[in-house]
């Protein structure tokens, strides 16, 4: 079999509950991959409850910036993304902090990002954006005001976004086009995170990129619905012990992909156009 490349557009990493960034980089490697970017996940996951502090909450991002470096030396490509989950604001109102001081912090932590990117410690924001399960009214108020301001971060910074959004077809990618032009982001600096095939098909026509899980029977349905363009696969590992290989590996992307060529569900010209080129266009390699 010809030499293939291969990436993963959203991982998370875990240096105190997990792998960690570089074990997962340096196994990913073995299996041909080439990129991958690391996203920060919900503060819980690293301190055992949500924080409401930003000195702390910078000093997540950093403890995360700082984990996507070490991957670096397993010698790939690696971009290293820090946001604010909207989960966070629901497990802060759960606390008892006010919708008010909850908006405020969020804010506070947006603004903090915005530095971290323009300074260079992260290279683009994520995952932020609303919530894809029940919520009170409040709640979801205050993501989408954050994710106004996320993305107007973004724009003034020219970063990268990975947006965590609900998967309605007819409405989720629409919704984002409509923002993006009205806050003058680039669309194609925008990238919906797992999205259905349908959310990511609409994404497509509406010149922003969206990643599916790289599953194989995903990746096929996938391509037969859309096709290759604007499109990038993702694991959606959460590096967590206690939940091993949750969602897939990196290199489970990589074993999907190579099972598809040799079954013929695949052309390795498409390999090279989604693990690669698309790669590149979106992240800027």
């Amino acid at each position: 079999m010809e030499k293939l490349s291969f990436s993963d557009a959203h991982s998370h990493s875990n240096p105190i509950r997990g792998m960690g960034a570089r074990k997962i980089a340096e196994q990913f490697a073995k299996e041909g991959g080439w990129f991958i970017a690391f996203i920060m996940l919900p503060t819980w996951d690293y301190t055992n409850e949500v924080v409401y502090d930003v000195d702390k909450y910078d000093k997540l991002i950093e403890l995360h910036s700082k984990d996507c470096t070490e991957a670096k030396d397993a010698g790939i490509e690696v971009m290293c993304f820090a946001g604010f989950h909207p989960a966070e604001i629901d497990n802060l109102l759960e606390r008892g902090i006010s919708p008010k001081e909850v908006r405020n912090y969020t804010l506070a932590v947006a603004k903090v990002l915005g530095e971290k990117c323009s300074e260079g410690k992260i290279d683009g924001i994520g995952e932020v954006g609303r919530q894809h399960y029940k919520v009170q009214v409040h709640s979801a108020l205050i993501a989408q005001e954050a994710l106004e301001a996320f993305l107007a971060l973004a724009e003034e910074r020219d970063c990268p976004v990975q947006l965590h959004l609900e998967q309605v077809s007819g409405f989720t990618a629409e919704s984002i086009s409509r923002l993006a032009n009205a806050i003058g982001i680039k669309k194609d600096n925008l990238l919906i995170h797992h999205s259905t095939i349908a959310v990511s098909a609409e994404a497509k026509e509406l010149g922003m990129w969206s990643t599916v899980l790289g599953k194989k029977e995903v990746i096929s349905a996938a391509l037969e619905r859309r096709g290759s363009d604007l499109l990038l696969l993702e694991s959606d590992f959460i590096d967590d012990s206690r939940r091993a290989g949750k969602v897939i590996y990196p290199w489970e992307i990589a074993r999907s992909l190579k099972s598809l060529l040799e079954e013929g569900g695949i052309t390795s010209n498409d390999i090279e156009k989604i693990s690669v080129d698309n790669v590149k266009k979106f992240f800027g390699i």
